[in-house]
């Protein structure tokens, strides 16, 4: 069994990317303001409630913070009553569901996916090709695409306390985040591009015609 695993076209995503000052602006996000964002599917598995519970705590280390949530699913309303229940709701800007979810993803500092379990997701390889330091969850999927303090943090799972630390860390030293962002696109432009993923497709059915022009 070979594995190829999955790949981004770098060059496509940065011409995905609309005016980032006019997004802030319609989001009504001050510019001096950090951005902290996900992009998800509103489902269990994706762990957003733990996100929600961090934030708080976050909030009271680094005050200047903002948290953009984009996507839906069937735990909007529960993540927004929830969100409302722990006073945190004026923090966070849920964007719905959004076509263009890279525009939104190119104007955070930092990229969280709390998920309970992943195959691979493309929303990291993204977040990294746009040179964002990744703080996702220690699962399969994740653990194969993020190295755990060079492109970001691998947290726990259902952590929401090993999850706000993590964000912490990289809003109070900026040199650090921003060295990270840079290795996570290093890493997914030499291990996880469209053209990486391409040749190794094409080499394995180059592989398999030999093996049956032989037999």
């Amino acid at each position: 069994m070979r594995t190829v695993p999955n790949g981004v076209d770098i060059k496509e995503l940065q011409h995905q990317i609309t005016n980032s000052q006019i997004l802030k602006q319609n989001l009504k996000i001050d510019s001096n303001y950090n951005i902290v964002g996900t992009v998800a599917r509103f489902t269990e598995q994706k762990g957003l409630t733990y996100l929600v519970r961090s934030i708080k705590h976050i909030k009271e280390k680094v005050p200047n913070t903002k948290f953009l949530i984009v996507g839906d699913g069937p735990l909007r309303d529960y993540l927004m009553d929830l969100a409302k229940e722990l006073a945190v709701f004026q923090d966070i800007v849920f964007t719905g569901y959004q076509d263009n979810a890279i525009s939104f993803m190119s104007i955070f500092d930092i990229f969280v996916l709390p998920s309970l379990g992943e195959g691979m997701p493309y929303t990291i390889l993204e977040a990294m090709a746009l040179k964002l330091p990744v703080v996702t969850t220690d699962v399969f999927g994740n653990r194969e695409t993020v190295l755990n303090g060079k492109t970001g943090f691998l947290v726990p799972p259902r952590d929401s306390s090993a999850l706000s630390a993590a964000i912490i860390e990289l809003l109070m030293n900026r040199g650090t985040a921003l060295q990270m962002g840079k290795n996570g696109f290093y890493r997914v432009n030499e291990f996880f591009s469209a053209r990486k993923t391409t040749e190794k497709i094409e080499q394995v059915y180059l592989e398999l015609l030999s093996s049956h022009a032989k037999n």
